[in-house]
């Protein structure tokens, strides 16, 4: 049954952080049928089981290289008109997301106050909110600015 983890509907391998995610939600239900009574004890934690390694490497076919994002950038700065900088906002958010690796959220709830900007080299940007927009927002008033994910409110 563990083994059938590792795989995909379509029989290719599951990513390694999927499967623990799958055999962590079977444990969870095991222990809930130990504490049900159902079983006496957990029969999968029991079992010796290889854990899927985690690749920490970044697959070149998915990640855009600088000169595709020195090209991403020169096109999105044409879309729209001058006057309504609709191209030149892009860019920003673009370029935030490239170069700062923030999520697209992260880069919309970005201001210029969270910004440490030196003459040379690279700066810093410290996230205090995202601006997620999924379907209805949350708060029913059109906005719900939250806390960037994994990190504590600070007083």
């Amino acid at each position: 049954m563990l083994d059938g983890l590792k795989l995909k509907l379509d029989g290719t391998a599951a990513a390694a952080e999927t499967v623990r995610r799958k055999r962590r939600t079977l444990v969870n239900a095991a222990n809930y049928a130990v504490d049900l009574g159902e079983l006496r004890e957990n029969p999968i934690t029991a079992v010796r089981w290889q854990k899927p390694k985690v690749s920490n490497q970044v697959d070149p076919r998915v990640v855009a290289n600088p000169e595709q994002a020195r090209n991403l950038l020169a096109a999105v700065s044409y879309v729209g008109g001058y006057r309504r900088a609709r191209g030149r906002r892009l860019v920003g958010l673009f370029a935030a997301m490239y170069f700062g690796g923030l999520r697209p959220a992260e880069a919309v709830g970005l201001v210029e106050t969270d910004l440490v900007l030196p003459e040379q080299g690279w700066g810093s940007a410290l996230l205090h909110r995202t601006r997620p927009s999924v379907g209805q927002t949350v708060d029913g008033l059109g906005g719900d600015p939250r806390r960037p994910r994994a990190q504590e409110p600070t007083d």
